[in-house]
């Protein structure tokens, strides 16, 4: 039984923030295939998916492609939190 399950939340209820560096990403900077599997999953159950980073918006990208996130759709807090981005809009200028 997962958190969803056990709390009775809706994914479709639920955003998952996530730092980058050390977090999302190993220490070679990569998403590994589990994760990257773990947050389609969460994307297709309906969850929203939050890449937050003190890294500037153009530094956020190539990860929210990885996670194809321009295709699904999400958002970028970037610059520590100076900028806030929805990623479809910000692929379109990439």
């Amino acid at each position: 039984m997962n958190i969803f399950e056990e709390k009775k939340i809706k994914v479709a209820d639920a955003v998952l923030a996530l730092d980058l560096d050390g977090t999302l990403t190993n220490s070679k900077k990569q998403v590994t295939e589990n994760t990257k599997v773990a947050i389609a999953g969460f994307i297709e159950a309906g969850g929203t998916v939050v890449l937050a980073s003190g890294r500037p918006t153009f530094g956020v990208m190539p990860v929210a492609k990885t996670l194809e996130l321009d295709k699904k759709g999400g958002y970028i807090l970037s610059y520590n939190g100076g900028c806030f981005w929805i990623v479809r809009i910000m692929s379109n200028f990439l």
